[in-house]
């Protein structure tokens, strides 16, 4: 029981004596009981609320070799290790969001190879759009080019493939935004990109 009252004092440390605080508390999923209802136990009696905390989010566990990752187990990676076995932050953040946030997980050289699929793709869709995006991010040079090229007070008329970029860049947002708000539906937000 030390480490259920350990926990409430650091929240509230952390987070003050005003219910709702923290407003978001998060733990794996093998936290919710008895680990989660026990801080709420604790630091509602304490504060004398029925609301200690306004959200609650549990994730799943990360599993290698079909067992849990886990210290106990010995079968841990460490950041270290992996970055120097040619892992990279952003193949482990590709590798995450391919994953419901709550989802058991298991981490294998197929999870991997896929993850670096995703990564290759992004890499060669943002090298292929670039000089629109660029173009975009630089209206006033290429205005001045424009008008050096096509005389003062030519309407800059932009390329087809960058109105189509645009529309596909306004409606994925709006894409990405909606599986977001669906319960952090990463999955479906990285399938929309």
């Amino acid at each position: 029981p030390g480490w259920h009252i350990e926990c409430s004092s650091f929240c509230r440390k952390m987070f003050g004596d005003e219910p709702p605080c923290p407003v978001l508390h998060s733990g794996g999923r093998d936290l919710r009981f008895p680990h989660h209802e026990n801080e709420i136990a604790q630091s509602q009696a304490l504060l004398e609320t029925d609301r200690w905390v306004q959200h609650w989010v549990h994730a799943g566990q990360l599993s290698i070799r079909g067992l849990k990752m886990s210290k106990s187990l010995k079968n841990f990676v460490t950041i270290k290790d992996y970055l120097a076995n040619g892992g990279s932050p952003s193949l482990w953040r590709i590798f995450c969001l391919l994953h419901r946030y709550s989802a058991d997980i298991e981490w294998s050289p197929e999870g991997e190879a896929e993850a670096r699929a995703w990564e290759r793709s992004f890499a060669s869709f943002f090298a292929a759009v670039r000089p629109v995006a660029t173009l975009h991010q630089h209206p006033y040079s290429a205005y001045e080019e424009h008008q050096e090229k096509h005389g003062a007070g030519a309407p800059l008329r932009w390329p087809e493939e960058a109105h189509e970029l645009l529309e596909c860049l306004v409606l994925t947002r709006h894409q990405v935004a909606d599986h977001l708000r669906d319960d952090i539906d990463t999955p479906s937000a990285m399938r929309r990109l």
